[in-house]
């Protein structure tokens, strides 16, 4: 007979506190899970912001394929833009282009998950600082003459912080 009883409680979860904080939920998904999903809209709300991390080794390609299928079954999609993995200003371009060709108009910028950077940009700040090299922010808030590549990168990574731009 044991005189110390070793039963768990079950937690409880109270909704009117936990369906307010899950409210406009985002989610993360890599392409290769996301391959395993047949219908996203069958999992998820409609409209539902799914970012696409952007794993070393992962082509484009497949972070691309992954963006126009959310896209096209209604989420907003953000990649990830991991400065670490991009490896200079022409990728940087060539991937904000194919994306916004998409219909993708954000991205999470941030330093990414490789200790050696693959290219010029050894965190998101540098990746900025390039941005913001020749046009200074207030420049950038108020200029329509910035090229077309240089406002959706800013509009993509302004998005996140609420700002509006253009």
């Amino acid at each position: 007979m044991s005189m110390l009883k070793f039963t768990r409680k079950k937690p409880t979860y109270k909704t009117d506190t936990l369906a307010p904080f899950l409210k406009g939920f985002s989610i993360e998904v890599m392409p290769r899970t996301a391959a395993k999903i047949a219908d996203f809209r069958a999992v998820l709300p409609t409209g539902t912001r799914v970012y696409i991390a952007h794993i070393d080794g992962t082509p484009i390609e497949e972070m691309l394929t992954t963006a126009k299928r959310l896209v096209s079954e209604g989420f907003k999609v953000m990649p990830h833009f991991p400065a670490r993995i991009i490896k200079d200003r022409a990728t940087l371009e060539n991937w904000i282009a194919r994306y916004t060709d998409l219909g993708v108009n954000q991205a999470l910028v941030l330093a990414g998950g490789v200790d050696i950077p693959h290219g010029e940009y050894s965190d998101s700040m540098q990746l900025w600082a390039q941005v913001f090299s020749t046009n200074t922010a207030s420049n950038v808030c108020t200029s329509r003459v910035i090229p077309k590549t240089t406002k959706t990168l800013i509009r993509m990574v302004a998005t996140a912080r609420s700002w509006t731009l253009f």
